[in-house]
């Protein structure tokens, strides 16, 4: 009897970290358990359906590029289950594609940003016939990174639109608008990868819609939590163009 109550007290006491949208592949960490649509710990469908998780039992949850791939509604479905998964005192890190960084670079004409961002994979596509020409143009990379193709010859291609059009809609709609516009231009018999960029107002409200209260911005590889410091957690290739957030309940 009491070996059992002490083996129920470790088993509790245990610290649970998980990293949601990840594969056995994609992330590997000592003492981490990664939860994704296959090839993971936990095969889940997250945009829809809870977390395997019960209620309060994580200590923390990293998710890395993952939001910017389902709607604004999936997203607060997983925030609001990650709230309810996590213990009181439990940490969400999120990192994600930073809408205001992308338009700011692009006004400022900053090639070399998109070029290190992305450009050089999507030159490498071109040139090999994979993509039109016209998608290594400052304005369509643009719209590529607000709404993007997913599959294995056109990764992080998206719609070619003429800049006039771009500079229109980006001079008479709001940024949000604007994403929503990019996200129209996708054709509906492919698959879709970016549909859907936060900027950190955005991304502060749907935290507080999902029951968290203390929300701050982040930076690449600094954390309130040792277990994302040592080592850190944050990937170097996504350091130029992320927003960092944290949350804790």
């Amino acid at each position: 009897m009491i070996g059992r109550k002490l083996e129920k007290q470790l088993r509790s006491s245990k610290k649970r970290f998980v990293s949601l949208g990840d594969t056995h592949t994609s992330f590997f960490r000592p003492g981490w358990e990664t939860a994704d649509l296959i090839n993971a710990d936990h095969i889940v469908d997250f945009r829809s359906q809870c977390l395997p998780f019960a209620d309060q039992t994580l200590d923390i949850v990293h998710s890395s590029h993952v939001v910017e791939h389902i709607s604004n509604e999936s997203g607060l479905h997983v925030f609001k289950e990650i709230y309810r998964c996590l213990k009181p005192g439990g940490t969400l890190r999120i990192s994600t594609p930073d809408m205001d960084l992308l338009l700011d670079r692009y006004r400022s004409a900053d090639w070399q940003f998109f070029l290190e961002a992305d450009g050089q994979y999507i030159l490498s596509r071109v040139i090999r016939g994979d993509l039109s020409p016209e998608s290594i143009l400052l304005h369509n990379r643009l719209v590529g990174w607000f709404a993007s193709y997913s599959g294995r010859l056109d990764t992080a291609g998206g719609p070619i639109v003429d800049l006039q059009t771009v500079e229109n809609k980006l001079t008479t709609l709001s940024k949000y608008d604007f994403r929503d516009w990019c996200v129209g231009l996708l054709k509906t018999e492919r698959t879709y990868a970016h549909i859907h960029l936060y900027d950190y107002d955005e991304l502060h409200m749907s935290l507080m819609k999902a029951g968290f209260s203390t929300i701050y911005r982040s930076t690449y590889r600094e954390s309130q939590c040792d277990a994302m410091m040592n080592p850190p957690i944050d990937s170097q290739k996504h350091q130029i163009y992320s927003l960092y957030v944290e949350a804790t309940k």
